[in-house]
């Protein structure tokens, strides 16, 4: 994209913007450069090894499975979250049952109430298969 080219999105809602770098430095540096700009006004965090996510301030996970649970008539206590990066921690909080998978970061973990044996390819199968099927 040229310069001048993102004026075209001006007038636009923008949903989320992802960046990618692989550096943490340089993802951290991505991060509170953007808090510092739009402080109060976004949610930005961690998805993975290199990915930063950045939505609304207010819209995340959390506020997102709360709202399908209204929807459904579950309420917070009934529900379990798996998770495994920043992005997950206000969904996680959320919930009933919070569970990481093994290679969650340190604060998933942390406030999870279960930390599965395997890693995010099979986490959540053993997840359902402990708490969910009968």
């Amino acid at each position: 994209m040229k310069p001048g080219q993102v004026d075209q999105f001006m007038q636009q809602a923008v949903l989320k913007v992802i960046a990618m770098n692989p550096d943490i430095a340089v993802r951290q540096a991505i991060q509170q450069a953007l808090r510092t700009r739009f402080d109060g006004k976004i949610n930005c965090t961690f998805s993975s090894g290199m990915y930063i996510e950045t939505n609304h301030f207010g819209v995340d996970k959390g506020s997102a499975v709360l709202a399908l649970g209204r929807k459904l008539g579950v309420e917070p206590q009934e529900m379990i979250a798996i998770g495994d990066n920043s992005n997950d921690l206000a969904m996680l909080k959320a919930v009933g049952l919070p569970v990481s998978v093994s290679n969650g970061i340190p604060a998933i973990q942390q406030i999870a109430d279960y930390v599965t044996q395997a890693n995010f390819e099979t986490g959540v199968a053993e997840t359902l298969n402990r708490f969910a099927v009968k």
